[in-house]
């Protein structure tokens, strides 16, 4: 509903859970969507909840509890990019930037104008000094999302 919206919002990341929750929905059983099992609900929210608790704290256990949640996600749901964002983003911030890099790839296969799939490969590929490389995916995914204000400033 809106609630679970406003929420994933307010974290300003899409979050696989997130996505799971508002299409796992009553309403909108559309395009096929397809039941979630609810164990990948289950880890979802683990892997959410662990990564809340790692960028209040820094706490490297509970990056490491989000990473291992996330990638039972992705076993269970290899061909969902949003999951393979989130994992990507873990790995990221985890500083594993070659992972978080074959992640983003592979989201990014999956759905090519997902402006916040281009944007990560952008900053991964950035961060590890291939700013040739990176800047397309950045400058895409503001293009594909023009009032993304921190696109923009990756730009800078």
């Amino acid at each position: 509903g809106e609630g679970e919206m406003a929420r994933c919002r307010l974290y300003g990341l899409t979050v696989s859970l997130c996505l799971l929750s508002i299409v796992g929905g009553d309403q909108g059983q559309h395009d096929g969507a397809r039941k979630v099992p609810p164990e990948v609900v289950t880890l979802g929210k683990q892997a959410e909840l662990s990564y809340q608790q790692w960028l209040h704290t820094r706490d490297k256990a509970a990056m490491s509890q989000a990473l291992d949640a996330q990638k039972k996600v992705v076993d269970l749901l290899p061909r969902d990019p949003d999951a393979r964002l989130m994992l990507g983003t873990l790995l990221y911030y985890s500083g594993r930037d070659q992972e978080a890099e074959k992640e983003a790839r592979v989201a990014l296969e999956l759905e090519p104008d997902n402006p916040q799939i281009n944007k990560l490969l952008g900053r991964i590929l950035v961060q590890m000094s291939r700013e040739r490389d990176g800047l397309p995916f950045l400058r895409r995914a503001v293009a594909l999302s023009p009032r993304d204000h921190e696109g923009w400033y990756k730009l800078g």
